[in-house]
């Protein structure tokens, strides 16, 4: 005599074997993402030439920096990246400039710092500070790098408030757009950064340079075959496509460029408008070869400016005792961060999005669709 299963057994038989089946995807989509976010350049076409020493080099470094969500941790000695005891990418350099000194300080997210870059000199800044030096100046011109990995124009706005006004600037470059763009921040209240910023230049002496980043989405570059699959997968930090926000930068472009205040605005999306060879590993991050094309194009923008200015010695009355002792310990911009709406909602978002269970699942058949010859067939025909 068969023995038959309820209705109400089969249901649930079958909700059992539909959660395994996706844990197991989920489980092998986790190992997968693991080895995407740490290494996610190793086999990327941007390095083919690279030595796998030197890659895993980079990687290493990339895992093993040390920072927090508001500031990285002095005194980092790995292959390819140095910080110094004031928590930025380079050499040391004093608090109090020297008077025949030009200061820049080059302010941005990741793309700023340079990660995945080879060395601390094949970051956008790195290349920009040797270009500025050719020019025939009677006094010394010193880029800083001041990026930092996930900062955006709310972030990179505290740290000037709190630590950069008072390490005597002679003009900021804010290198943006990508992370915003990401974090869902819309034009206005990007634009109101940039004018809060450009408004403290006036008042201390500095000036300030405005630059809309380029990125994969939002560009002209002729995309090589692995640029266009991770143009296909290309999403913001909430899952949405970037393909959908072309709009949103375009209005980015349009409130920066009507910011009167700030005394350089200039947009990079289309500098890699004429280039056929792989720049971008991802949605944003570059090549060595990348952060140079970037440089020079903004060396360009910047050389007749700078080569007919004066170091300045007008902040140090902005110093003080405490601040050179704790310059990278940025207690007010931790709380104005962590008072913020759009800052704690993002951050919120995120954390709950990665533990819900189904994550990283999407991601990953996403990247097997991009990647799949089914995909890459149907691109050539559109």
């Amino acid at each position: 005599m068969s023995m038959r299963v309820s209705y109400k057994k089969q249901i649930f038989l079958f909700c059992l074997f539909f959660v395994i089946v996706l844990g197991g995807i989920e489980i092998i989509a986790n190992l997968w993402w693991i080895n995407e976010t740490r290494c996610n350049f190793t086999n990327n076409e941007v390095f083919a030439n690279m030595d796998d020493s030197e890659l895993r080099k980079i990687c290493q470094d990339q895992s093993n920096l040390n920072m927090n969500e508001f500031f990285i941790l002095p005194n980092q000695n790995l292959n390819s990246i140095h910080i110094n005891s004031l928590g930025f990418r380079g050499p040391e350099f004093n608090i109090e400039k020297d008077e025949n000194t030009y200061r820049i300080f080059f302010i941005g997210g990741s793309t700023a710092f340079g990660s995945g870059s080879t060395s601390d000199q094949t970051t956008i800044p790195g290349f920009l500070e040797k270009s500025l030096n050719t020019l025939n100046t009677d006094f010394d011109i010193q880029i800083i790098n001041a990026g930092k990995s996930g900062f955006n124009t709310l972030t990179e706005k505290d740290l000037i408030f709190e630590t950069i006004q008072y390490m005597e600037p002679d003009l900021i470059i804010m290198y943006d757009g990508w992370n915003n763009i990401r974090a869902d921040y819309k034009p206005e209240f990007t634009s109101s950064h940039w004018s809060e910023i450009c408004n403290l230049g006036k008042k201390n002496g500095f000036e300030t340079a405005l630059f809309l980043q380029p990125t994969l989405t939002f560009g002209k570059k002729p995309l090589t075959k692995q640029e266009h699959a991770n143009y296909l997968i290309d999403s913001d930090y909430f899952g949405y496509k970037m393909t959908g926000k072309k709009e949103i930068y375009n209005k980015y472009w349009e409130e920066m460029k009507n910011l009167s205040n700030c005394n350089i605005k200039y947009d990079l999306r289309d500098v890699f408008e004429n280039i056929d060879a792989p720049i971008y590993y991802d949605g944003g991050h570059m090549s060595d070869y990348g952060n140079e094309i970037v440089a020079k194009s903004i060396f360009e923008v910047l050389k007749e400016d700078v080569k007919n200015s004066n170091p300045k010695k007008n902040h140090s009355n902005l110093l003080s005792a405490e601040f050179k002792n704790q310059p990278f310990e940025n207690q007010t911009m931790i709380k104005n961060s962590e008072n913020d709406n759009n800052v704690n909602l993002g951050r919120i978002y995120l954390q709950l999005k990665g533990l819900l269970t189904f994550y990283k699942t999407p991601i990953f058949i996403d990247s097997i669709i991009a990647d799949s010859p089914l995909t890459q067939n149907l691109t050539k025909i559109l």
